[in-house]
């Protein structure tokens, strides 16, 4: 029978705090690179590469023997709600912080 051997009885397993950091902040440059930046070969490869090391993240987490499935899925799920929130953070002070059409005053 496969055992997974790190997990200490799966006492503090719950939930991936890899795959949930890895959600929300690899997953907030992603939106990043997709929101500011026009199409280019560097923003496609930064897509790609951000898109990747998330998916690949939990699979490494499991494989690697420090937490079991469910675990993993926790942490996709909680790092998607950092991440929700985050945007919408990041979207609530774009519009009250960032100037809108107004001219520098640096000469």
């Amino acid at each position: 029978m496969w055992r997974i051997p790190n997990l200490d009885g799966g006492k503090y397993s719950f939930t991936a705090g890899h795959v949930e950091s890895y959600v929300a902040i690899l997953g907030f440059l992603w939106f990043l690179a997709y929101c500011s930046q026009e199409r280019s070969w560097r923003r496609t490869l930064a897509l790609i590469i951000f898109g990747v090391m998330v998916a690949v993240i939990g699979v490494a987490r499991i494989y690697s023997g420090e937490h079991w499935f469910s675990d993993v899925v926790g942490g996709y799920l909680f790092g998607s709600i950092w991440l929700v929130l985050t945007i919408r953070f990041y979207e609530w002070g774009k519009s009250r912080f960032f100037l809108k059409g107004k001219t520098s005053t640096r000469t």
